[in-house]
C-alpha cells in the first residue's frame, strides 16, 4: 500500500514542478510589456562624483653623480665648507697670487621620497567637439580609463546592464545584432560592477560565453550609475552625436523598439 502511494504522490510533485515553472517563465516573457522611449528626458544624479586620492610612495633613494672642473681666483686665502654629504676632492693644487684650481670634482647626493597622500579632483576634459550629455568615466576591457565624452561626434547606444538582472541579459541578443547592423553607432554597454555581487571577472566571462562583440565598459566607482541616477536595469539612453539626450528606455527593449531610439539619433 505504502508503494502504491508512493508512485502516485511522486508524478504529482513532478507534474506540479513544471506547471510551477511554465506559470513563472510565462509570466516573465508573454506578459512583459515593452516600454515605450521617454523624449523629454531629466537625469537625476544620486550624488557628487567622488574625489581620488593620490598615494605617492618610494622605498628607494636616488644617488646622483656628477662631475666639474672648478677654478676659483682670490686674492687672500679663502675656506670651503662642505656639507649635505658632499665631498669635494682636489686632484691638484698650484700657487699663484694666492690661486687654488680643484679638479676631478665629484658629488654625490642622496634623496628619499617620502609617502605622500593627497585629495584631488579631476579637471573636466577639454572637448574639441560640443557634447552636452551628462559625462562620466568608466574602464575598458583593458582596463584604460574611458569618458562618455570621448564618442563626441557619433551617435551613443548607453545601456545600463548587470548580469545579475534577467531583463537585462534577455535584451543583450537584440543588442548585438543592432550592434552589427549600425556600425555607425557607437554601443556602450555599460557593466554595474560593484565588485560584489558584480566583477569585472564575472561580467567579461559572461560576455565571451555568449559570444557577444558590442563594446563593454566597467563602471567600477559607480561614477556613471550615480552620474545617471539609475535605480532600475536594464535603463538605455540614445544620444545624438551632439551629446544631447534624445530618448530613453528604462526596462528591456526589443528589437524593434531599440531600431525607432537609433533612428532617432540618426536622422539628421
Amino acid at each position: 500500500m505504502n508503494k502504491i502511494i508512493k508512485w502516485l504522490v511522486i508524478p504529482v510533485l513532478l507534474v506540479g514542478t513544471i506547471a510551477g515553472a511554465s506559470v513563472l517563465y510565462n509570466n516573465l516573457s508573454k506578459d512583459y510589456a515593452v516600454p515605450n522611449l521617454e523624449t523629454n528626458i531629466t537625469v537625476k544624479p544620486l550624488g557628487k562624483k567622488t574625489t581620488t586620492v593620490a598615494h605617492i610612495t618610494s622605498s628607494s633613494s636616488a644617488t646622483a653623480e656628477s662631475s666639474a672642473s672648478t677654478s676659483l681666483t682670490t686674492t687672500e686665502a679663502q675656506k670651503t665648507s662642505v656639507t649635505d654629504r658632499t665631498t669635494i676632492s682636489t686632484a691638484s693644487t698650484s700657487t699663484t697670487n694666492t690661486i687654488a684650481t680643484t679638479t676631478a670634482t665629484t658629488v654625490k647626493t642622496t634623496a628619499t621620497t617620502s609617502t605622500t597622500t593627497a585629495t584631488t579632483t579631476t579637471a573636466p576634459k577639454p572637448q574639441t567637439k560640443p557634447f552636452n550629455a551628462p559625462d562620466f568615466t568608466v574602464l575598458d576591457n583593458n582596463g584604460n580609463e574611458v569618458n562618455l565624452s570621448d564618442f563626441a561626434g557619433k551617435p551613443i547606444v548607453l545601456n545600463f546592464w548587470a548580469t545579475w538582472c534577467y531583463y537585462c541579459k534577455a535584451e543583450m541578443a537584440d543588442f548585438n545584432k543592432a550592434y552589427a547592423n549600425y556600425p555607425n553607432v557607437q554601443f556602450l554597454m555599460v557593466n554595474a560592477t560593484d565588485g560584489e555581487r558584480e566583477t569585472v571577472a564575472s561580467a567579461k566571462k559572461y560576455v565571451e560565453q555568449n559570444g557577444y562583440d558590442f563594446d563593454v565598459f566597467f563602471d567600477v566607482n559607480s561614477d556613471a550609475v550615480n552620474t545617471y541616477g539609475i535605480t532600475g536595469f536594464p535603463t538605455t539612453y540614445f544620444i545624438d552625436k551632439e551629446g544631447n539626450l534624445i530618448a530613453r528606455g528604462v526596462g528591456m527593449l526589443d528589437y524593434e523598439t531599440l531600431e525607432k531610439g537609433i533612428g532617432m539619433i540618426t536622422e539628421k
